[in-house]
This record gives C-alpha cells, sequence and structure tokens, in this order.
C-alpha cells in the first residue's frame, strides 16, 4: 500500500502524549497498488462511460456494415465477371468445333482429290 511520502513537519498537529498527530499540508493518497495493478481515483478516471461504450459499439456495427456491403458489392461483381468468362469461353470452344469440322472437310478433300490422281505419286 502506498502512503503519501510528504516528508514536510505536520501543521497544526495535536500532541497525543509520546508521539503527536497531526494533519500534513497534502493528505496522503487514496490511489494503493496490488502487484501490477493499480487501484485508485486515476484508474477509475480512466474507465469509460456507458455513453462512451454505446457510442463504440454503434461505430462498430457501422463499419461492420460497411464492410459486409463491400463485401456484397464484391461478390456481385465477381458473379458478373464469372458469368462473362463463362460465356467467352463457350464462344472460344465453338469456334475451336468450327476451325476442326473445317480442318477435317479441308482433309477429306485433299484425301479425295489424291485418290481421284491415283495417290501423291502423281505430283
Amino acid at each position: 500500500m502506498n502512503l503519501s511520502t510528504d516528508k514536510r513537519s505536520p501543521v497544526g498537529g495535536y500532541n497525543a502524549g509520546a508521539g503527536q498527530l497531526a494533519r500534513c499540508e497534502q493528505p496522503a493518497s487514496a490511489q494503493f497498488q496490488v502487484g501490477e495493478i493499480g487501484f485508485g481515483p486515476c484508474w477509475q478516471d480512466d474507465e469509460p462511460t456507458l455513453r462512451e461504450l454505446y457510442d463504440k459499439a454503434c461505430q462498430s456495427i457501422v463499419r461492420m456494415e460497411q464492410e459486409a456491403e463491400e463485401a456484397r458489392a464484391t461478390l456481385a461483381t465477381w458473379e458478373v465477371e464469372r458469368a462473362i468468362l463463362v460465356r467467352e469461353l463457350e464462344r472460344l470452344r465453338e469456334m475451336v468445333a468450327e476451325e476442326c469440322a473445317r480442318d477435317a472437310a479441308c482433309a477429306e478433300k485433299c484425301r479425295d482429290k489424291a485418290a481421284a490422281d491415283g495417290g501423291w505419286a502423281n505430283i
């Protein structure tokens, strides 16, 4: 327990026989410390009020709602981009299929022409 460290002589004290009871110019501190934990006026003054706690809770709720809204907007954007990419992929697959069909038709024509000409030996 921390008591006042005021070393000044008492003022207006009373003589009580062997010792003197006195009032110091500065009263002893009401703050005391147990281990690393301090108790007293400073500790109590730092305690947030109910209004401050309410305001902080409201701020947290508003911030979380904004973050949730941003996440929903980002998700919606990704879904639209995914749909666009799926359509583009399907279009490219159709183009590749058409090109493969064209190549197959061309190869068939070349085989027919080679067979009609009597093979590649005539070239």
